[in-house]
């Protein structure tokens, strides 16, 4: 897959197993690391039936990224929370959403919109609390697209697919929805993990596409 993104992996390449609904892998994958990226959460192409089937996951996962991050020594973890932890649950505004801006959980919202938004508090809470020495630094993006590396399609991309194949007729003449590009977001990892001075003091979130209204994809 690499070699099929134009990179070679090379020796310093390892593999680690690990699961987001369990505590063994963590400490393993983050031994030796200067910083960790903690890049997904549970995103499905459909709204599960039971609500847990995401939060669950997407809290307790970024919970055990961060322990094991903690107590490895890691300097910075970065965390991929989402727009949707910024910007739903509110009346339109034309205002930009800022850093300060946090979806309302006490609005009707769907269960990967409040994944995203209990996962990221969990996340902070816990750096509050139980965090040490441990940084935080958290980006919020809209949806991501970029170059295929293989053909599982990732949800994103199936919501594209749906639009171009007509498979999702409804307000596709209308319909405007928010992507960033893989690359820059790569770019911004790197930037949030290493060039960043202290993200707990200066950038504690990173809202891309701070003008974008939210839609109802998610």
């Amino acid at each position: 897959m690499l070699k099929t993104g134009g990179a070679e992996p090379g020796a310093e390449l390892m593999f680690f197993p690990a699961d987001l609904n369990a505590d063994d892998g963590w400490s393993a994958a983050v031994a030796g690391c200067d910083s960790v990226l903690h890049v997904a959460s549970p995103f499905p192409a459909n709204q599960p039936k039971d609500e847990d089937e995401l939060i669950i996951p997407a809290r307790e996962g970024a919970l055990r990224v961060l322990r094991a991050a903690r107590d490895a020594g890691v300097k910075r973890v970065v965390l991929t929370s989402s727009f949707a932890a910024v910007a739903y649950g509110h009346p339109p505004t034309d205002q930009p959403y800022t850093e300060t801006s946090w979806t309302d959980l006490n609005s009707n919202v769907t269960p990967y919109v409040k994944s995203k938004t209990l996962a990221e508090h969990a996340a902070w809470d816990f750096i509050a609390k139980e965090g040490g020495t441990l940084e935080l630094a958290v980006i919020n993006p809209v949806g991501v697209l970029g170059p295929l590396l293989g053909p599982d399609y990732s949800s994103s991309i199936q919501l594209l697919q749906r639009l171009l194949d007509g498979a999702s007729p409804a307000r596709r003449e209308s319909l405007s929805i928010w992507w960033m590009s893989a690359t820059w977001r790569a770019c911004i990892y790197l930037r949030c993990s290493t060039l960043l001075p202290k993200a707990n003091a200066s950038l504690p979130r990173l809202v891309i596409a701070s003008l974008c209204k939210p839609l109802p994809i998610y």
